[in-house]
């Protein structure tokens, strides 16, 4: 018959020991099991937040440029009847600012800069055929 002392006297390792179930785990990370479950847990929601807060910021980028080229077009366009005063209040209907306005390079035609959050965006319009 074996002896049960023989069974965990091939372990050399003053740190290691046997569990109840036979297999041998240091002793000093024994109080750690499911520790780096948290761990990993933290990280991986930091992750997600900050890949979350740079999607919303590049988002809101492409809207405001999308938005300031709208009101641009309109700024431009309602210019040609209106001169600046109607480009100013095209703008702001689209709730964009009107940055600059100018007659030309043609002669029939205008050149608007408006600016929507971040964004600015440049338009020009003509009555010629």
């Amino acid at each position: 018959m074996r002896d049960e002392t023989t069974a965990t006297n091939h372990i050399h390792s003053p740190h290691i020991a046997a569990t109840h179930t036979g297999s041998a785990r240091p002793t000093w990370c024994r109080g750690d099991i499911g520790q780096a479950a948290i761990v990993v847990v933290a990280v991986a929601a930091a992750l997600l937040v900050a890949i979350l807060l740079a999607l919303v910021d590049v988002g809101r980028g492409v809207t405001d440029r999308a938005r300031a080229q709208t009101a641009a077009d309109a700024a431009a366009l309602a210019s040609l009847d209106g001169g600046e005063v109607e480009a100013a209040r095209f703008a702001a209907h689209h709730g964009a600012t009107l940055v600059s306005w100018r007659a030309g390079p043609g002669a029939d035609e205008v050149t608007v800069v408006v600016r929507f959050g971040e964004a600015t965006a440049t338009a020009r319009a003509t009555d010629a055929p």
